[in-house]
Parts: structure tokens; C-alpha cells; sequence
């Protein structure tokens, strides 16, 4: 998710160069209703109730979560003035952090993935994309009731 939200915050940058804020809006909105809400914290929340509370499994999450937050944070400053600041005056204080997040620069590359590698893995977004792909069948066939399925196959009887 970080390398998504690494592409997130590159397409933003290059949209406050652009003074394309209608854009920027869109892609905030797609992101994290799309990919945060309705995939990722999806799949994350049970890694957060499950988890041991120093497991490695659970620590990775949070940094996440913390690592996403700040580049929201940060992105939406210049939009959402008033919001942002209250957000990062909130955050716990860490020594190498600005003091306002309007003096904050945005998230880079090597900042999002924590210093790792920044080149694209093309693998790594096949297995994404199949990723997403499987829940949502998982999602949909959860979703249907045995009515549904009835009518779907033609076997439910009227009577």
C-alpha cells in the first residue's frame, strides 16, 4: 500500500504544480475511499484486533497506517489549512518533525517506503492487482444471498 500511496502522493505534487486542485480533489477522494477504506484498512483491521500487540505483523501495519497519514496529512494541507494543522498538532512530537505542517515538505519517495527502494517492481503490482482481484470475488460472493443465487441459477421456485 505504501508504493500506492507513494504513486498518490506523486500524482498530487505534480497537480499543485499544476494548480489542477479539481484533479487533486478526484484522486483524494478515489484514494481513500477506494483504496484505503473499502480495500486496505478493510484487510488491515483484522491484522490490528488479531495480532499480538508487538507482533511483527502488527508493527508493519502501523507504520503503514502512520506512514499514510503523514502523507495525507501533508498533501492536504494546502486545501484543507485549518484541518491539516489541528491534525499534525495531534500527532505525536518526533524530534526530526516541523513544528507546523505547513512548514512540513511533502512526502518523497524514499520518505514513503522508509528509506527502501523506490524503482518500480512490476511483480509487486501484478501481485497487488491479483490481490485486489481475488477479494473482490470473495467480497461478492459473500455478499449474495441464497435468494440471489436462486434467481441467478434459475432454481428458485415461486410458489
Amino acid at each position: 500500500m505504501l508504493r500506492q500511496t507513494r504513486a498518490f502522493a506523486s500524482d498530487v505534487r505534480k497537480w499543485y504544480d499544476e494548480f489542477a486542485f479539481h484533479k487533486i480533489y478526484h484522486r483524494v477522494n478515489h484514494f481513500c475511499i477506494v483504496d484505503l477504506s473499502a480495500f486496505y484498512f478493510d484487510v488491515l483491521k483484522d491484522r490490528f484486533y488479531i495480532s499480538a500487540p508487538k507482533s511483527q505483523a502488527r508493527r508493519s501495519a502501523q507504520t503503514a497506517t502512520w506512514r499514510i497519514g503523514e502523507a495525507l496529512v501533508t498533501l492536504l494541507a494546502p486545501i484543507t489549512t485549518f484541518t491539516s494543522e489541528e491534525i499534525w498538532q495531534f500527532l505525536p512530537k518526533i524530534e526530526a518533525r516541523a513544528e507546523s505542517v505547513h512548514l512540513a515538505a511533502f512526502p518523497a519517495s524514499p520518505d514513503m517506503l522508509g528509506g527502501g527502494t523506490v524503482e518500480r517492481d512490476e511483480q509487486q503490482e501484478k501481485d497487488w492487482t491479483t490481490l485486489r482481484l481475488v477479494r473482490d470475488e470473495v467480497s461478492q460472493g459473500s455478499r449474495r444471498s441464497p435468494e440471489s443465487e436462486a434467481d441467478r441459477h434459475g432454481t428458485r421456485s415461486t410458489g
